[in-house]
């Protein structure tokens, strides 16, 4: 079974991914686009599983964009997604176990209970917010 993916778009462009793992099978399942400067997959491995001692080259990468992640542990929240322009996308909930990735445009959070996430982004850390009207 393939676990729930949703892309969100506008235009063709994927402003934002919501992922499940509900009913997922055994595997790798990537969510981003390998040239995206943010590398999300999925995993699903059975007891004992092991992946090799390793380590990663390296390499000078460069992002004009921020990439965001949002993983909910407990609670919830209500993202609303905006396209590169601030246009409303539409707004979208996000549960425990699911994952939240805002490839692009603007977002706005909502958190619907008392709510603990993972959040993560490429960095370095920069101020750079541009409030959307």
């Amino acid at each position: 079974a393939q676990p729930m993916i949703q892309e969100i778009a506008s235009e063709g462009t994927v402003f934002a991914i919501i992922a499940d793992t509900a009913g997922m099978s055994d595997g790798i399942r990537p969510l981003t686009d390998p040239a995206l400067p943010l590398q999300v997959l999925m995993r699903k491995h059975g007891k004992g599983h092991r992946i090799g001692k390793h380590a990663h080259k390296a390499l000078e990468r460069t992002a004009t964009h921020l990439n965001e992640g949002l993983v909910v542990i407990r609670g919830g929240l209500r993202a609303r997604i905006f396209d590169a322009g601030g246009k409303d996308i539409g707004t979208y909930d996000v549960a425990p176990g699911q994952c939240l990735l805002m490839l692009g445009g603007g977002h706005e959070l909502e958190m619907t209970a008392d709510t603990v996430v993972f959040e993560f982004k490429n960095g370095p850390y920069r101020d750079d917010k541009i409030p959307l009207v």
